[in-house]
């Protein structure tokens, strides 16, 4: 129904989100529908097929988020189809708003040279990297660290700048204090890491770069045209002025969106006669990027050989040195022996060695030493030498062992491969792990079984009419022998598996048993009390978690443990249409003696890098979660944005404490607390969607919990302050904060609480620590916080509430700062955090053609502002609410909020109230005032034209057709 401009390309899109389709013509949503899981889960594969992710398919439905196939519609002359002149055609322009809120890769030449960065002024980054310190304890050379993700299947996660409400969980990388390089890695030409992870990579002082590469054949040809300054169109090329144009449009990406560099992959032959030309060009780009941004870096990776043909040499040595030289780092490829670890200095004479990183794979491919939780090994050969290491596959527990799925299992992971914390899988689906073989024997079946492929999982194991067993057996002691512990040190075992039932009728039936036999009986139960064995339960048409866990210690004589799953088809049909299993895991819980084999990774690492800048503060925000919580308030459901991630603990997930000998000093005859757990406590907050929690056990009256939450180099003031919002603390025992200054002296202050909010205890105070001792400048090297058990009369009141000894309490904020430059009175918040030249656009979204109610529109609304530029080191972010709702965070003075609703007058016009206030890092903000009160005039809304699109069936085949 609209006329289409003769001779012009439109765009074309189909995408998937939620279950449902979305049809739009340059950008603009024309048609939805909303399918049924089956049918859903086929156009993904194919979606996914055709667009080259094949890695990608088995993948969870949920997941699929953004995978968006495009064509081009051309429109002829004429009706009788005289074809249009070629000509070299501007890719459409997004609509409004798929341009302000989703971010996109460059995956052609074409898309990188009509690339402009003023559709992506809302997604640059304008948080200034925090500067870290680097002292470090051990002695020997600071190695430097890239942590590099590599997620197929995940990466469209990242793609909505403004979050994704559609999911309460994502990944994150937590383990920032352990790294100086971020490199955002994937399988696109230009892979621009996404705005979110380049504000958190710089609020926690790290570099983020992202990634140029080009592989195999069409790498090659992408190769050829780059080096010769050319741009192909269709047969043709179209000569680019200059003589570097790509290595011009890669700075004006990275000026753009403000991140750090990028790494070179080239795993694509380069014709000889080419290679001047390449490391012209690498020279070029390394330079003319440094005279721009004078932090940022090239890192090459070791791919083509000196004759500009793939060898991965995986060290740096004669057949690549020509490419070290050309870049400021060189990333090796992780096939190396270590014997081989040396031969990389020999060829650094004239350069710093530590500009060598050396490659690690998670995951373990091809590997002679190190993967998944072997890397501390890798680690450990390394650095013995002046080299620095790169750790790829960061996101391997999220994508494996559910990790996706179930945030506990991923962080549990997590802490077990970068900490060496005892929780570790044993089994799968497929039997014993590796490692673990001799403990237990492989699945055995007993009844009538057959395995299936899934859409979603790989395989399931489905039932049939009668009841099946399937279960596996593990002996205890074979096991702790393989983990090198006492029996005595194993705590628990858990069992899980997901359960779905079979059409017509999806309520089959299943049970899970997980026992224990002795010398002397067979068949203890589970113990578990959220479980009872007996029970006999029922699948439905999802895939749902169902697992138990039998506690050891109950059962000390225990020899082995047998886990089973049973299931039936309810309809007592032929064959096999009954409950099916799928991802079986079985991990072991157990403690490490004092004497046991440290598979920490981070201990291997030299130094941990310290906050140096004040001010600072965190609200330990995972910038994820069922709730967004507002000064302990929850104000909003399901929130899922990297940029809130704000959890800024130096010692992430693992308790670090100070030397007994310390303890005697401050608190006489008080003992160390030996074991504390550290985790994300997403049902309590008070900014944000989370806080942290630490939780143990008080033996007696005389000991008390030190955990070490920063490792800092701050510049001791007289003024230098500390803000802190804590929960549980008057149930848990005296809080006091502990200090350690660079001469050695540790200072002590106890919380005193200015005021209760929400159940959260406010405080905020002066260190008062001495400035200069004899002259020489005091650093303040930690920050520590420190429980002892209740002594008040009011505190002993509150520990009745619960068991004695059994502690935690959760901290919400913590800010330093010094009082006379950073803390803003009350009295003058009003003026000082203050937003001005608020500007706005709006566009009437297509969706209010499709309510058909008179009295509503939807709408888009961009906005942005300017504040003083004073203040903006002190603001952490602004919230922005529309009407009385708040509806998210801006970290650069750009906000975008697709389909808001707003109610309109008989003539079709109504308004929106927006209202945007400034926070500071310490949480200081100013009352809210309303801004704007827009006024959107819908009535010409309805006089624009939509393209609409139907299918019609021509000789047995499905055309799509614009009416």
């Amino acid at each position: 129904e609209v006329q289409l401009t003769p001779g012009k390309r439109y765009s074309l899109s189909v995408y998937f989100f939620s279950k449902q389709m979305y049809v739009s013509l340059d950008g603009n949503k024309i048609f939805e529908f909303a399918y049924p899981e089956p049918a859903y889960l086929s156009l993904v594969k194919t979606c996914v097929s055709f667009g080259g992710h094949d890695k990608a398919q088995n993948h969870s439905f949920e997941l699929f988020k953004g995978i968006l196939c495009s064509c081009t519609l051309k429109i002829s002359d004429s009706i009788e189809g005289k074809p249009c002149e070629k000509s070299l055609v501007k890719p459409c322009e997004p609509s409004a708003a798929k341009m302000w809120t989703e971010f996109s890769f460059l995956n052609t030449l074409e898309e990188l040279y009509y690339f402009n960065q003023v559709y992506v002024k809302n997604m640059h980054c304008d948080i200034r990297r925090r500067v870290r310190g680097s002292s470090q304890k051990k002695p020997g050379a600071k190695h430097k660290v890239i942590a590099c993700n590599d997620t197929p299947g995940f990466i469209c996660e990242d793609t909505h700048i403004y979050g994704d409400k559609a999911r309460e969980y994502g990944y994150r990388f937590h383990f920032w204090n352990s790294i100086d390089y971020f490199c955002y890695f994937s399988h696109h030409l230009v892979i621009i890491p996404p705005p979110g992870y380049i504000a958190v990579g710089h609020k926690m002082g790290a570099k983020v770069i992202g990634t140029f590469i080009v592989e195999w054949d069409e790498g090659e040809k992408t190769m050829k045209h780059i080096l010769n300054n050319e741009l192909p169109i269709g047969k043709e090329v179209k000569k680019l002025p200059g003589e570097y144009y790509y290595a011009d449009k890669l700075i004006e990406v990275c000026i753009a969106y403000g991140f750090d560099g990028y790494l070179l992959n080239i795993e694509a032959n380069v014709d000889k006669a080419l290679l001047p030309k390449l490391l012209d060009w690498v020279q070029y780009l390394r330079g003319r990027l440094a005279s721009v941004k004078p932090d940022a870096e090239i890192i090459w990776y070791d791919s083509i050989d000196e004759q500009g043909i793939v060898n991965w040499q995986s060290k740096l040595n004669a057949h690549n040195k020509i490419y070290f030289d050309a870049s400021q780092g060189f990333f090796t490829d992780y096939h190396w022996d270590q014997t081989e670890l040396p031969i990389n200095l020999q060829f650094t004479y004239d350069r710093n060695p530590l500009d060598v990183y050396v490659g690690n794979d998670i995951y373990g491919r091809g590997v002679s030493i190190g993967g998944e939780l072997d890397t501390y090994k890798a680690i450990e050969a390394i650095v013995k030498y002046p080299l620095s290491f790169s750790l790829y596959g960061c996101a391997f527990y999220y994508q494996n062992e559910n990790g996706c799925l179930d945030s506990s299992k991923f962080i549990n992971n997590e802490k077990l491969f970068w900490h060496g914390q005892g929780i570790m899988t044993i089994a799968n689906s497929k039997g014993m792990t590796k490692q673990f073989q001799t403990a237990g024997g492989p699945w055995y079946e007993l009844g009538r079984w057959r395995v299936e492929s899934e859409p979603v999982y790989e395989l399931s194991h489905v039932s049939s009419r009668e009841w099946g067993t399937r279960g596996i057996n593990i002996n205890l002691a074979k096991l702790a022998d393989l983990l090198h512990i006492p029996r005595a040190n194993l705590k628990a075992i858990e069992f899980e598996v997901y359960v779905k039932g079979t059409p017509p009728n999806c309520r089959d039936p299943y049970k899970l048993y997980i026992t224990s036999s002795t010398s002397w009986k067979t068949g203890i139960p589970s113990y578990d009390k959220d479980f009872l064995k007996e029970e006999i339960m029922y699948a439905s048409e999802h895939w749902e978690l169902a697992k138990t866990k039998i506690d050891l210690e109950l059962c000390p004589e225990a020899i082995d443990v047998s886990i089973v799953e049973c299931g039936k088809d309810v309809e007592m049909m032929e064959g096999y249409h009954g409950s099916r299993f799928a991802f079986e895991y079985i991990r072991v819980y157990f403690d490490r003696p004092s004497s046991d084999i440290n598979r920490s990774l981070t201990d291997r690492m030299k130094y941990r890098r310290a906050y140096k800048e004040l001010p600072y503060g965190t609200t330990f925000n995972m910038g994820m979660g069922k709730f967004q919580f507002n000064q302990g308030l929850p104000t909003s459901n399901t929130c899922n944005n990297i940029f809130d991630y704000d959890v800024g603990a130096t010692y992430m997930f693992k308790y670090k404490s100070i030397s007994a000998e310390e303890i005697k000093e401050l608190f006489p005859g008080y003992k160390l607390i030996e074991e504390c757990n550290i985790d994300m406590d997403v049902a309590k907050g008070y900014f944000g969607t989370s806080s942290m929690q630490l939780k143990y056990k008080f033996h007696s009256e005389n000991e008390i919990l030190v955990y070490k939450l920063f490792k800092t180099e701050f510049d001791v003031t007289d003024d230098i302050s500390l803000s802190s919002c804590l929960q549980g603390c008057l149930m848990c025992g005296d809080v006091y904060w502990l200090f350690k200054a660079s001469d050695g002296h540790i200072y002590a202050r106890k919380n005193e609480p200015l005021t209760i909010q929400n159940e959260w205890s406010i405080s905020r105070f002066k260190l008062n620590i001495p400035s200069t001792i004899f002259g020489y400048p005091v650093h303040l090297k930690g920050i520590y916080v420190a429980v002892m058990p209740h002594k008040s009369e009011l505190q002993k009141q509150f520990a009745k509430k619960i068991p004695y000894g059994e502690a935690k309490f959760n901290l919400g904020h913590l800010g330093i700062y010094r009082s006379s430059m950073h803390w803003i009175s009350p009295m003058d918040i009003k003026n000082v955090l203050q937003v001005k030249n608020v500007r706005w656009t709006t566009f009437l979204n297509p969706k209010t053609a499709i309510i058909q109610d008179n009295n509503k529109a939807i709408v888009d609304i961009q906005l942005n502002w300017e504040v003083e530029a004073s203040i903006i080191p002190l603001i952490s972010h602004s919230r922005i609410y529309i009407d009385t709702d708040w509806v998210g965070n801006s970290y650069n003075q750009y906000f975008v909020k697709s389909e808001c609703e707003a109610a309109t007058d008989e003539e079709g016009k109504g308004k929106v109230s927006i209202k945007i206030q400034p926070v500071t890092c310490l949480l200081q903000f100013g009352e809210i005032p309303e801004l704007i009160t827009q006024e959107i005039p819908i009535s010409s809304f309805f006089g624009q034209h939509f393209v609409m699109f139907h299918f019609i069936k021509k000789k047995k085949k499905k055309v799509l057709c614009v009416d």
